[in-house]
């Protein structure tokens, strides 16, 4: 096999030209020394007219293309601390014949790295003389849970009507193809309607106008890329065109959110209430929880949510809070100085959480990179709020 690789490898160094870049061969086996320990051999190392450093690495068996991932991130490592590279002098490009096995951990590779990795699918003869290639898109998946900040309330007067609207949520989404969502369910404090700040005889009045709804279902679903969104919308022929008329008229950063709307809570089929109306996280921490002191009776999880065992209703419920700061509204977390890599997540929420108190970010952001430095040498716990 590894013979068929280097095969390959010197007779594409003179046809370069197949990428429809200008590239400009440097070296074969380009060895890249460092005392790190991602020294390593690039199969092929070349510059674009961008003037970047290019590594080109080629697999050609599907057992070997899994190998690739780890190679380049090993490369690119080794090669931007042996030449001080900055992310934006390197481009990368996996070169395989053999696909099935490297697209997912490609996709979830470029979406979490800061430079320009690209992939390519090459095809040879049966001479192994490289024929052409074709570029290989990402696909667009999901690198790790995030619960939506659009929530729902469906409110009931009964507990056979909560059963009947537990049962029809889950319908609801099993024929949407959701499979990763939670269910929050709560009952009213019997002391709910003292907190109103209403008198007696207010309350009184204002029972025998509007129900009393004593039990509460608060839902949401994880995040969906744009394309899954209209899939759930297709199916439901007169919102899918309903939605065309209005789709260009929506700025770029509401086309996800009104995708979501129409997608989880308009798409029939719907799910039974008594009453509903849309939520967000604040509203369930400030509102629901502290306010009027809804009791938590259960929490039911589906997907990956369920499938977790190490995941917590604490986190769950934090996160349905808003503790993630992607509302930009609060913002919670507990870390422990070991896991070095909670640190790294909790600088990102925090820039997104305060990405428009600018002068407060600086400081938070200062705060943690000095925590970080100390947690390299001391053991310790913590939390930011």
């Amino acid at each position: 096999m590894k013979y068929i690789e280097s095969t390959i490898r010197d007779k594409l160094i003179d046809q370069l030209d197949i990428f429809g870049e200008e590239l400009t061969f440097l070296k074969k086996e380009k060895f890249l020394p460092n005392d790190k320990g991602t020294r390593g051999f690039v199969d092929l190392l070349a510059s674009d007219s961008m003037n970047r450093f290019v590594i080109i690495e080629l697999k050609r068996s599907r057992g070997a293309s899994r190998e690739a991932i780890h190679e380049v991130l090993k490369y690119i490592e080794g090669i931007k601390e042996n030449k001080s590279l900055k992310n934006n002098e390197i481009i990368a490009y996996i070169v395989s014949t053999e696909w099935d096995e490297l697209l997912v951990p490609f996709s979830s590779f470029v979406k979490d790295v800061s430079y320009s990795v690209r992939g390519y699918k090459l095809v040879v003869d049966i001479d192994l003389n490289p024929i052409y290639v074709t570029r290989v898109e990402p696909l667009n998946i999901k690198n790790e849970r995030i619960l939506s900040n659009l929530h729902s309330i469906a409110l009931y007067t009964e507990e056979q009507n909560l059963k009947k609207g537990i049962e029809s949520y889950i319908n609801s989404f099993s024929k949407k193809k959701i499979t990763d969502y939670v269910l929050l369910i709560l009952k009213a404090n019997k002391n709910l309607y003292s907190y109103t700040g209403f008198s007696k005889n207010e309350i009184s009045e204002w029972k025998k106008i509007f129900k009393e709804y004593k039990y509460l279902i608060y839902s949401s679903v994880q995040t969906m890329t744009d394309e899954e969104y209209w899939s759930i919308i297709k199916t439901d022929k007169s919102l899918y065109e309903e939605v065309n008329e209005y789709v260009n008229d929506w700025s770029d950063k509401d086309i996800s959110i009104n995708l979501h709307l129409y997608a989880v809570e308009d798409c029939e089929p719907r799910p039974f209430f008594d009453y509903y109306e849309i939520s967000y996280p604040a509203k369930l921490a400030t509102k629901l929880l502290k306010e009027e002191k809804w009791e938590i009776q259960n929490i039911i999880r589906s997907g990956g949510l369920k499938n977790n065992n190490l995941l917590t209703d604490e986190t769950i419920l934090q996160e349905l809070t808003g503790s993630d700061g992607l509302d930009r509204i609060r913002y919670f977390k507990k870390f422990n100085s070991k896991n070095s890599s909670i640190l790294k997540k909790i600088k990102e929420e925090v820039s997104i959480c305060l990405e428009f108190n600018p002068y407060w970010l600086s400081g938070v952001i200062k705060a943690i990179e000095e925590i970080t430095e100390i947690s390299k040498t001391k053991i310790f716990t913590g939390n930011i709020s």
